[in-house]
């Protein structure tokens, strides 16, 4: 049977008349970077448009489709004896996709096969935008798309590693739990800075907060803010102290459900005093694992600011945490991890300096 090999070129991939004539399962693609892999164009979740006129258009994840099946984009199938198989203690297989030797991993990390020597392509490579490039020329050029080994050959290119060591990786596009979890088991000191430009109209900045270990947000317990229950996006709060009154014992904040609600009101003053960047949020349909990511994540809605995602204190308040992107890349200079940045960029100027920026 006929099988027609053609190069995916980034987005497009222009097909000849006997190439269409052909099923999907018998065409195959072949990946545009050099790297060798082919797969059958049935294998690949594209999304494919213009059959008709000789074009078949790809999502941006496509070349990543193109190697092996995978878990977080590591391997978790390769050839052994001719079949698919999985990885077992001491196994050698080869590369569904480029045919290349493969090792199986099976210690304390999840399990997967890893090439047996290093290769050069990156399946976690996305096409890159102007939004990625005015990030990356924010720090010196020697910094950025710099190659990463881990120990057992697995090759990935960071958008930036500083010279302390802090690893940068600005994200557009949306990515898997397992993916983002992978991601962040290869890379052990790396912040996410996310675009935000499209997702920005459900992600809605509401009440400022007070620094959380400030005295008087001490017995404060708020009301987590809610689409529709819009009391909630200007601050509620019930206090500790009163619901321990009425229990007779003392009581974590998680506990803390009924009681006496109570608004901003006369205490204003007094939490913009105490103010630290913190702000209570609402996502509408959250993209992926950002919520739960072990990394820091910063994101970028297009404005002069970054919102970090976080969690306020031990109620599980969830909240974003606001810093210049000035400040942002003069601490990612000279931090030489995540703590230390964070360190570096708080605390923030007084209220007074912060009022005015654009919030719900």
């Amino acid at each position: 049977m006929e099988v027609m090999v053609v190069r995916l070129r980034r987005l497009l991939i222009p097909l000849s008349v006997d190439a269409l004539a052909l099923s999907p399962v018998n065409r195959q693609l072949e990946c545009w970077d050099g790297c060798e892999a082919r797969r059958p164009e049935a294998m690949i979740r594209g999304k494919r448009y213009g059959e008709g006129m000789g074009v078949i258009a790809l999502d941006s994840n496509a070349c990543r489709r193109l190697h092996a099946p995978t878990r977080g984009w590591m391997a978790t199938t390769a050839i052994v004896d001719g079949q698919p198989a999985a990885p077992t203690p001491h196994a050698r297989g080869s590369c569904l996709g480029c045919g290349a030797a493969m090792v199986a991993k099976t210690g304390r990390v999840t399990s997967h096969w890893a090439h047996a020597a290093p290769r050069d392509w990156d399946p976690w490579w996305e096409n890159e935008t102007a939004w990625h490039r005015e990030w990356k020329a924010k720090f010196p050029e020697d910094w950025r798309e710099i190659r990463h080994e881990a120990q057992g050959g697995e090759i990935h290119r960071a958008d930036v590693r500083t010279g302390p060591g802090l690893i940068l990786e600005f994200q557009h596009s949306s990515l898997r739990d397992d993916e983002l979890a992978a991601r962040e088991a290869f890379y052990d000191n790396l912040v996410w800075v996310l675009d935000g430009r499209p997702f920005a109209a459900n992600f809605e900045i509401h009440h400022i907060l007070p620094d959380p270990d400030a005295p008087i947000a001490q017995d404060m317990v708020w009301v987590p803010a809610k689409v529709g229950l819009y009391g909630t996006h200007g601050g509620l709060y019930h206090l500790r102290s009163e619901f321990e009154a009425q229990v007779g014992r003392a009581a974590a904040r998680s506990e803390v459900r009924y009681g006496t609600i109570r608004g901003l009101g006369r205490i204003k003053r007094d939490i913009e005093a105490a103010y630290r960047g913190h702000h209570q949020f609402v996502w509408k349909q959250p993209r992926g694992g950002w919520l739960t990511a072990g990394a820091p994540v910063f994101i970028d809605f297009g404005e002069a600011g970054l919102w970090r995602l976080g969690v306020y204190d031990d109620s599980g308040l969830r909240c974003c945490r606001f810093t210049s992107q000035g400040r942002f890349v003069d601490a990612a200079r000279v931090a030489r991890d995540a703590a230390e940045l964070e360190r570096l960029l708080w605390p923030v100027r007084p209220f007074e300096d912060f009022a005015g920026y654009p919030i719900n």
